[in-house]
Formats: C-alpha cells, sequence, structure tokens
C-alpha cells in the first residue's frame, strides 16, 4: 500500500481551476496536517521517534493520524466532509492501483498483518463516520484475518486522548505484528517439513 506514503496533489498548471471535490481534497490534506502541528505532542513524540524504524514510525503515524483528525472534527466546522475528501481521493487511487496489479495483491496479501495499522485506521474513520464510497470498497476487500486482527485496536484509535495514548496503541500492534509474523514462519517451516520425503 505505497500510495499512502505519496498523498501528494500535484497541480500541473498553477492557474487551474478546480473543482468542488478538488478543493475539498486539498482542505482535508491542510487540516490533517495543521492538526499534527497543533495536537501531536511533539516534546513526547520526537526522542521516541528517533529509535524507531520506518515500520514503527508508520505504524505510530498511523494512530496518530486517527487522533489529530478527530481532534480536527471536533475544533473546525466542515473538518470532518474535507477529511472524508481527502480519504475518498487517495482510496479510490489505492483501491485502483490494488485492482489493476495482481502480482502487487499477491505479495500484499502473504504478509497480510503488516497491514494492520492502516486497515485500523481505515476502520476507525469509518466508526468516526466518514462517508467515503471508496473508504468502503478498501475495508470490504481485506481479508478476514486482517478485519478480525485490525479491529482489536479500532476502540483505542478513535478513544485516544493524545500522543501518549497513540504511542501505547502502535506498540501493541507492533507486538502483535511481530507475533503473527514468527507464527506464520513457524507454519511455513512445518509444512516444509511435513513435505519431505522420509528416507
Amino acid at each position: 500500500y505505497p500510495l499512502r506514503r505519496q498523498r501528494q496533489m500535484c497541480i500541473r498548471d498553477r492557474d487551474a481551476v478546480l473543482t468542488d471535490f478538488e478543493k475539498g481534497v486539498l482542505r482535508g490534506y491542510h487540516i490533517h496536517e495543521v492538526s499534527h502541528v497543533t495536537d501531536t505532542k511533539w516534546d513526547y513524540v520526537k526522542p521516541k521517534m528517533r529509535s524507531m524504524d520506518a515500520r514503527k514510525k508508520g505504524t505510530y503515524n498511523a494512530c496518530e493520524d486517527a487522533f489529530v483528525e478527530k481532534q480536527a472534527i471536533g475544533k473546525f466546522r466542515g473538518a470532518a466532509r474535507s477529511l472524508e475528501m481527502t480519504v475518498e481521493a487517495v482510496l479510490r487511487a489505492e483501491n485502483a492501483h490494488w485492482a489493476g496489479d495482481d502480482a502487487a495483491q499477491a505479495a500484499r496479501l502473504k504478509t497480510w498483518w503488516e497491514e494492520i495499522p492502516y486497515a485500523a485506521l481505515q476502520e476507525a474513520r469509518s466508526r468516526m463516520g466518514y462517508e467515503s464510497p471508496a473508504l468502503d470498497e478498501y475495508l470490504a476487500g481485506l481479508p478476514s484475518e486482517l478485519v478480525t486482527e485490525a479491529s482489536k485496536f479500532v476502540g483505542e484509535l478513535v478513544k485516544a486522548q493524545s500522543s501518549e495514548d497513540c504511542i501505547k496503541t502502535s506498540r501493541k500492534m507492533i507486538r502483535l505484528m511481530n507475533k503473527l509474523a514468527k507464527d506464520h514462519e513457524e507454519e511455513k517451516l512445518s509444512l516444509i517439513h511435513i513435505s519431505e520425503p522420509t528416507r
């Protein structure tokens, strides 16, 4: 799911006339990023992030995204609608990406547990009331195992009150992802052993 790491609006012509949807998408990006500035507790988070690898940072960021968006919705009139448009634009492109690349989709499903943070974020957005056909499509397309594991964290994401809460939840996610990866590897080795011919 690389598209979520490349969430950039590229406007080729600076004089181009934007549609209402495109304006909403840009407002949503702005609201989201400003909320990171105003609501993320950076004096607490930055020292923690120095020791995080990319996987841990991505997991934490997914947790923090749900938190700051909920804060924004509580503060700014119309924030929810703009954020919905941003989510719709990102997931519309992402759904199309997976639908158009069978090899990438197969590779994605092989390590489905790595998508727990992102899936939990999208489930949290749905629970917060986001109305987005692309969000609904994304959630409907998740494998049942991923839905089961990601759902365990949705309540925590929606109820988070601080960056500290987000760090705690991200650590729980990492522990679970590590366990699932280990279980998968052990199961694979067991199957290899069973399939080996006896001498």
